[in-house]
């Protein structure tokens, strides 16, 4: 059991995802990546029947980064709640033990994941240089 009440995510709020690098670059050069997206839809990354993210009420895009096992190695991207909503994914806030602004976006995976690419962008310092 955690210790931190659920509480509803208001579609002006934003959520952060971490990128790994040299997925991030891996991914890019490979053919099965579309070059017309800087985000292919292979970054993101489910956690069983969700992908995890935080929630900007809780975290920052630093936070986010400094939560990775190597932090350096992490960009950071964000989504507009309401965007997620608007192509019909849930959201839900789902604080860990350790991670008060951990969250999950939930739904048809397939789906989710165009929906991101079409959505997400740098969070501002960031970004990760394509190699």
């Amino acid at each position: 059991m955690h210790r931190w009440d659920i509480e509803y995510i208001p579609n002006s709020d934003l959520l952060y995802y971490r990128v790994n690098k040299k997925k991030y670059n891996e991914i890019r050069k490979s053919k099965r990546a579309n070059k017309a997206h800087e985000f292919p839809v292979g970054l993101f990354s489910f956690a069983g029947s969700y992908l995890s993210v935080d929630w900007s009420k809780y975290s920052t895009p630093r936070q986010s980064q400094n939560r990775a096992r190597v932090p350096d190695d992490n960009g950071i991207v964000e989504f507009k709640v309401a965007d997620v909503r608007r192509g019909r994914h849930e959201v839900r806030h789902v604080p860990s033990e350790h991670n008060r602004a951990h969250s999950a976006i939930c739904g048809n995976q397939p789906k989710i994941r165009i929906t991101l690419q079409r959505i997400v962008r740098w969070s501002e310092g960031f970004e990760i240089d394509p190699r």
